[in-house]
């Protein structure tokens, strides 16, 4: 099994995502996070397991998704 993470500042491509992930059986969205700032966080916060993949928007606010992977690395 794969744990995925997925972020986005738009919530249609969030749904839109999870749907398309949730197609594969080998796939499990852990968490879905609005921003970069609510990635880092659902990160710290993890009770279910971590995801093995991160896909991040780049252009977010209040923290893009550069910063949010560079963090979440730390």
């Amino acid at each position: 099994m794969i744990y995925l993470g997925i972020t986005d500042d738009r919530r249609e491509i969030r749904e839109n995502l999870e749907q398309i992930f949730a197609r594969f059986k080998d796939l499990e969205v852990v968490w879905i996070a609005r921003d970069g700032a609510d990635a880092v966080a659902q990160i710290k916060a993890q009770a279910t397991p971590s995801p093995q993949v991160l896909l991040m928007d780049i252009e977010m606010r209040p923290m893009d998704g550069i910063e949010a992977t560079q963090r979440i690395k730390s």
